[in-house]
């Protein structure tokens, strides 16, 4: 369904009247290059997508792709200068000790920014509300939501590689104990998490070099700083995986 639909002019929201979700409202809202519009949908249905893929002319594979919860991180530009970009989110059950995932898709065009969540990691309305706050920084229009939205994903990558970090640490501590057991299982399960979390993060640090290296039509020249913050913290989290892959590999 769709959770928000909000107007930006200037950096500051548009206070709409009616349904905050009302699209069609929304649309009319939005006339001037300074301005542009953010629908934000949780777990839509076919019909709810179609909806919105027809008011922005959304490709009909991405759309496809937004709809599916079990994509490959990638991005996707289009000859009208619009993009569209799949991120994996993650969370840590610690009852489980187990990384689950979702998806995040992002279409971005000169004005608007359509993000499609599927499960319950990285939700985005602090995100928004974080924007919100800080004028300066969404009067960079939809490529800011874009950055920030990369930005709220790999933050909850690094809260999850610690969680995962401190698994490994226990895991060593018990294999190189006097109370030798059978530790085979519990290491085969921990090595399908850091599978689960590579699949996510691997794939991810090739846009995020893109956009950094200003090798993505549309994108601003200011906004390759923001982007090259979240590469960097990308490699690290890359980094991390494979250390803890090695160290339960060694184990």
């Amino acid at each position: 369904m769709i959770v928000d639909c909000a107007v930006y002019r200037h950096g500051k929201r548009v206070e709409l009247t009616g349904d905050s979700c009302d699209l069609s409202g929304a649309l009319a809202e939005v006339a001037g290059t300074e301005e542009f519009i953010w629908i934000g949908l949780h777990g839509p249905t076919q019909q709810e997508m179609a909806r919105v893929a027809e008011a922005f002319s959304l490709h009909r594979l991405a759309v496809e792709d937004a709809v599916q919860a079990h994509q490959r991180p990638k991005l996707e530009c289009f000859e009208d200068e619009s993009l569209f970009m799949v991120l994996k989110t993650l969370w840590y059950v610690e009852a489980e000790g187990a990384v689950e995932t979702g998806q995040i898709g992002i279409f971005v065009g000169p004005n608007y920014v359509v993000t499609v969540r599927h499960g319950e990691g990285a939700e985005l309305h602090h995100t928004r509300m974080g924007l919100e706050e800080h004028t300066d920084m969404l009067g960079h229009g939809p490529f800011a939501v874009l950055y920030s939205v990369c930005d709220r994903v790999v933050d909850e990558y690094q809260v999850v590689a610690e969680e995962l970090e401190n698994d490994v640490d226990e895991m060593e501590k018990d294999v190189f104990s006097e109370h030798k057991g059978n530790y085979e299982r519990r290491i085969y399960h921990m090595k399908r998490e850091i599978a689960e979390f590579r699949r996510a993060v691997t794939p991810l640090r090739e846009p995020l070099l893109r956009f950094s290296q200003g090798m993505v039509e549309g994108v601003p020249s200011r906004a390759e700083a923001f982007f090259r913050d979240v590469a960097d913290h990308t490699v690290r989290v890359h980094e991390q995986v494979e250390s803890m892959d090695s160290l339960l590999s060694s184990a």
